[in-house]
């Protein structure tokens, strides 16, 4: 019998064609890819090389526009040099012109602004006191009083004790003393202070008031040809006077025996701070002092029991030539015609307080007249605050508008 072939055989040759056949087609495509990849990355190649030749370029373009750019603000910096050093000179050659030709008189400048040459009183019933409700707003109301004579440079200050009244919350305190304390206190240089002012009461909050400065407020290291000094007891040869503390280092020997205690105006023989062992110099007023430096001096405070007596016991000779009362029921400042006044030494300003001129002539036996005639107390009745858009203006405040309204006003007089 003849042997016959398995069909196992035929299956796979036929298999082993089909897998022939599908990995030409495959090589087929990889080839067509690699080939049209190829392609893309000589064209990819070739863009970089562009794009690099273009920013190459234009980083070229931009460094010629710097460059031209530097060159020109060189050249106007050599032109702007030239032109200085050009006008340097002209001025130069100006100058010398100027220096042969004769020098012009320039006039001194005229100051506008007056100076006061006549003293200044201020009236003020010790009763506003009663006005402030603690210690402290007592203390401070006196501050503000105090700050508003310096600034307008007032000569005297004069407290009426009005109806005699005590203040329940001052407990054993007179406000005529509380007034009067406080404001020799404020007064006061600060190095004096603690010789002349003991411990009490009426100073407890004195801490709160604000410092004058003055111009005879001068600090330790601070020379001045005048100076307030308090006399110390230190013993001295008879007939060689007294020895007077100035806050400076060392003390003053003043050639007139003083009680101790006692403050003084001292005028010193040196002229600067010197190697002695003591300063040497003599007693004066302080209007000599205010004089010779043209500079204020402080006030002094004195009381009065009645209206009468702010007039009549005038410390100046021949008393008070202009007499002024403020209300508001007077006379507009503005309006009112101060000629009068010419050549005025002495002029004096009356403050009415809580109750005006009127209330305190009302209660005040030592004045003939109706609270209606207050007015003829007085060369002139000045409103200086009319059209008030307040019912009532404090005494602080009045002092201050009065002052800045009549003062410039009988500076001119």
């Amino acid at each position: 019998m003849g042997k016959t072939k398995p069909k196992s055989s035929k299956k796979s040759k036929k298999e082993k064609k089909e897998k022939k056949s599908k990995k030409d087609k495959k090589a087929k495509k990889l080839k067509k890819l690699m080939q049209k990849r190829k392609g893309s990355s000589e064209e990819s190649d070739q863009s970089e090389e562009e794009f690099i030749q273009k920013v190459l370029a234009k980083k070229k373009e931009a460094k010629k526009e710097v460059e031209k750019e530097v060159s020109e603000q060189e050249k106007d910096r050599e032109s702007a040099s030239e032109q200085e050093c050009s006008s340097e000179e002209e001025k130069v050659e100006i100058k010398e012109c100027e220096f042969l030709k004769e020098p012009e008189v320039v006039p001194e400048p005229v100051s506008k602004v007056e100076k006061k040459t006549h003293t200044l009183s201020i009236v003020i019933p010790a009763s506003i006191i009663d006005n402030a409700q603690s210690f402290e707003l007592k203390t401070y109301l006196v501050c503000q009083i105090a700050r508003a004579a310096v600034i307008y440079c007032v000569d005297e200050i004069i407290i009426v004790e009005s109806r005699g009244r005590y203040s329940s919350s001052l407990a054993k305190s007179n406000p005529t003393e509380f007034f009067v304390r406080n404001l020799e206190y404020l007064e006061t240089p600060p190095y004096l202070r603690k010789a002349l002012f003991p411990v009490c009461p009426e100073l407890k909050f004195s801490g709160l008031m604000n410092p004058l400065n003055t111009p005879h407020h001068f600090k330790p290291d601070e020379w001045s040809q005048f100076r307030e000094g308090v006399v110390i007891n230190r013993p001295s040869k008879k007939g060689n006077g007294s020895w007077v503390s100035t806050g400076l280092k060392k003390d003053t020997q003043v050639d007139l025996l003083i009680e101790e205690g006692t403050r003084v105006t001292v005028k010193f023989h040196e002229t600067d701070f010197t190697k002695k062992k003591h300063y040497e110099g003599t007693v004066v007023s302080t209007e000599e002092a205010s004089q010779e430096l043209d500079k204020y001096w402080g006030y002094t405070v004195r009381v009065a029991e009645n209206i009468n007596q702010c007039f009549s016991d005038s410390p100046y000779e021949g008393g008070y030539d202009c007499l002024l009362g403020t209300s508001d029921k007077g006379e507009f400042v503005e309006d009112a015609d101060f000629s009068q006044f010419q050549g005025v030494k002495h002029a004096l300003l009356f403050f009415g307080g809580l109750e005006g001129i009127e209330g305190l002539i009302e209660h005040d036996e030592s004045v003939n007249l109706q609270p209606e005639e207050a007015g003829k107390l007085f060369h002139k009745y000045l409103n200086t605050c009319p059209n008030q858009g307040t019912w009532t203006i404090r005494t602080e405040e009045a002092i201050l508008i009065s002052l800045c309204k009549i003062c410039p006003i009988l500076n001119k007089y």
